[in-house]
């Protein structure tokens, strides 16, 4: 007999029964199951880090290293970092195949189909030599770094310049530095050669090629169009001094120069001179030694083998943090210099033009006179002596009567035409003009950043430790710069409290 719904009711009794014989028995089978599993003893858990039944303490593991991920205290049959990654090889990629009933809102997967996901490695090496020490290296490739890390065993103690830059690691925290050093590098494959700048550390630390080193290598191609273009100043808009550091990280990094070469005039009349050495002390000399090498490799100075008609003694000064500073004494060469009569910028020419501005930063040149290069004879005037032979200087050195008028011509004409930006000597001074102190800021950013692009297409080195950032008052040649005006600086308050 058929219900009011049209099932048959006897169908529907018999359907019953057949689902409960069939649970009965799935529970009885699972019943045998778990009867057999008690009839075998329980076996003994193996180590985690050999695999093996091993004693506490006493594990085989102990000390050695992991051929998967390199570290140490367990071998590579039981490292988790592997397994994790073979885990990941064997994705399977799930594609669902839906449909939708008109009446009901869920969907239902029909087919699942699986395809293998190719391995994506988390680290990435490349071999390179370093071809003064003819060695390969092995590099990690870290396109999140900005810094290119070296160990000092892998340097020759006379390349490392000492620094006291430290680093920032990606948990924030700080790691010093023994200094810095220019190594050639050769890619095996492609037989190309780059000089690459590297942070010599120490060696618990992999070799490591940064960001910008590795795509200047051609060994990783950023994928442009698969990202969202970010405009260029996007992150610079609070323009604070670890931003512009961040942002213009190679204007504050290695040895300037400026377009063009010198060419020193000299008297002919003045009879050329040549100084004796200077005795150096002997604790001195290994120190000296290093520091020449250093300068020779960064192109400052270059080795001597020819007769020259001037030769100036060495002079060295050891500086209250242990480095070695030298120059050359150039007190007879000064006599047949003759004098260049640029006229130098005084703060009176200046100050009229600040009558509006509000916001101040200053920054200075590093080793402001080493940007101006000279021509070759003018290099030659410049040789000196030193205990391992003669050198001469290929930047303009610090001391000669000429220096300051060439060194003002040279800066003026690199940053020419840009608004708000002055020099007096090395100080570079940026000032922003407004009605308001937030008007004067915008002025100011925009100036300061065409300075520091400026400086980027130029090779200008600024010294980052000097940086002066956004000031409302900063004293700037005797004076005191402020948002209302310019004042007298506290060295002439003090003289005119004296002297009442």
């Amino acid at each position: 007999m058929a219900g009011s719904n049209g099932i048959n009711e006897s169908t529907d009794i018999k359907a019953v029964r057949h689902k409960t014989a069939k649970f009965h028995k799935r529970r009885q089978n699972k019943h045998d199951k778990q009867s057999d599993i008690k009839k075998f003893p329980k076996k003994a858990n193996n180590c985690d880090y050999c695999g093996r039944q091993c004693e506490k303490e006493k594990c085989p593991a102990y000390g050695k290293k992991c051929d998967s991920c390199g570290r140490y205290n367990h071998f590579k049959s039981q490292c988790r970092q592997g397994k994790y990654m073979k885990r990941r090889s064997e994705v399977k990629h799930v594609s669902v195949n839906v449909y939708t009933d008109d009446s009901e809102s869920e969907f239902e997967i029909n087919t699942v189909e699986s395809s293998e996901i190719n391995m994506v490695q988390s680290k990435i090496f490349a071999k390179m030599l370093l071809v003064d020490q003819n060695k390969q290296i092995k590099f990690q490739l870290d396109s999140g770094a900005t810094a290119n890390l070296i160990p000092k065993s892998l340097v020759h103690e006379s390349l490392i310049e000492e620094t006291d830059n430290t680093l920032t690691m990606y948990n924030k925290s700080q790691m010093s530095a023994y200094g810095i050093c220019t190594l050639r590098l050769k890619n095996p494959k492609t037989n190309k050669r780059y000089n690459v700048k590297f942070i010599v550390v120490g060696d618990e630390y992999t070799p490591l090629l940064g960001s910008r080193a590795i795509q200047q290598m051609s060994l990783i191609k950023i994928q442009f169009h698969n990202i969202l273009t970010c405009e260029k100043g996007d992150n610079m808009n609070d323009f604070s001094m670890q931003n512009i550091v961040k942002e213009y990280a190679d204007i504050f990094d290695g040895e300037g120069s400026f377009q063009g070469h010198l060419h020193l005039e000299i008297d002919e009349t003045i009879t050329p001179v040549k100084s004796p050495l200077r005795r150096i002390p002997i604790a001195m000399k290994p120190k000296l030694k290093s520091k020449l090498q250093r300068l020779e490799t960064n192109g400052v100075i270059k080795a001597v083998d020819t007769p020259t008609d001037w030769v100036s003694s060495l002079v060295t000064v050891k500086k209250p943090n242990g480095k070695l500073r030298i120059c050359i004494d150039p007190k007879i060469l000064n006599k047949a210099l003759k004098r260049s009569h640029y006229p130098l910028p005084i703060i009176d020419d200046l100050l009229p033009e600040l009558n509006e501005a509000k916001i101040f930063s200053k920054c200075d040149v590093k080793n402001g006179f080493w940007h101006v290069n000279m021509d070759e004879s003018s290099s030659y005037l410049t040789t000196f002596e030193t205990p391992f032979g003669r050198f001469r200087l290929m930047k303009m050195p610090f001391g000669i009567s000429p220096a300051p008028e060439y060194f003002q011509q040279f800066l003026e004409r690199e940053i020419e035409n840009l608004p708000g930006v002055r020099t007096v000597a090395d100080d570079i001074l940026i000032y922003g003009e407004g009605d308001t102190v937030e008007e004067a800021t915008a002025d100011h950013d925009i100036k300061l950043k065409a300075f520091l692009d400026r400086c980027r297409s130029r090779n200008i080195k600024l010294n980052r430790d000097k940086f002066q950032l956004r000031l409302t008052e900063m004293p700037y040649i005797g004076h005191l710069l402020t948002a209302d005006g310019v004042k007298p600086g506290p060295e002439k308050n003090r003289c005119n409290n004296a002297n009442g």
